[in-house]
């Protein structure tokens, strides 16, 4: 029951659950810098093809799908959280135009984005890229995106994870989520994770 679908308009509406259950709770919600990324495993086949399968039957010309948990983010607070790229082929091979998502407590906007064979893997800069993005779509005078926009609208939820203010406001001290338009931030340890278009557009 908890993936659905509806027609409004010219659009069709498609409700995913992204829960990591799905993924044998491979994103168990602990600090993200406590362990290296990992690759998910693969989306549930009976799944995958219930969604090719509602895709594939609907002639709307937009195509809209909705699901908490994001596959693209800048974000670095719920970097591990990504379990949701292992369909991002199969939304694009199936017509998908954009993909609305939740989790983040901040605003993110990708460019179009069309994902490669090894997208589910863990992030890393030593092997070919995950996605290929089209920084030319501007909606303006290129009104077709070469791929899928993915929209985070983090706006809502019982507080807006700004660190430096306790909550409801924020979160208390540590690293902030409203706040990564620029800089980096410094886990310790070594580990230095860049914020703001150094992170938007890594392809890894």
């Amino acid at each position: 029951m908890s993936n659905y679908f509806f027609d409004h308009g010219n659009a069709h509406f498609l409700f995913l659950n992204s829960n990591p259950r799905l993924f044998n709770a491979q994103a168990d919600y602990s600090t993200p810098y406590s362990a290296p990324p990992v690759g998910f495993t693969p989306y549930p086949s009976a799944l995958r093809e219930w969604i090719a399968n509602d895709l594939d039957s609907s002639w709307q010309p937009w195509k809209i799908v909705v699901y908490h948990h994001f596959a693209f983010s800048s974000g670095d607070a719920t970097q591990r959280n990504y379990q949701m790229r292992a369909i991002s082929k199969l939304l694009e091979d199936h017509g998908v135009n954009i993909v609305f998502n939740g989790h983040e407590h901040n605003y993110q906007r990708t460019y179009p984005i069309r994902s490669l064979p090894r997208v589910a893997e863990a992030p890393t800069t030593l092997a070919p890229r995950a996605v290929i993005t089209d920084p030319t779509f501007d909606g303006i005078s290129n009104t077709v995106p070469d791929g899928v926009l993915h929209i985070i609208e983090g706006a809502g939820g019982n507080r807006d994870f700004d660190g430096a203010k306790p909550t409801p406001r924020g979160q208390g001290s540590g690293l902030d989520q409203e706040d990564m338009s620029n800089g980096t931030y410094d886990f310790g340890g070594g580990l230095v994770f860049p914020q703001g278009p150094s992170s938007w557009l890594d392809t890894h």
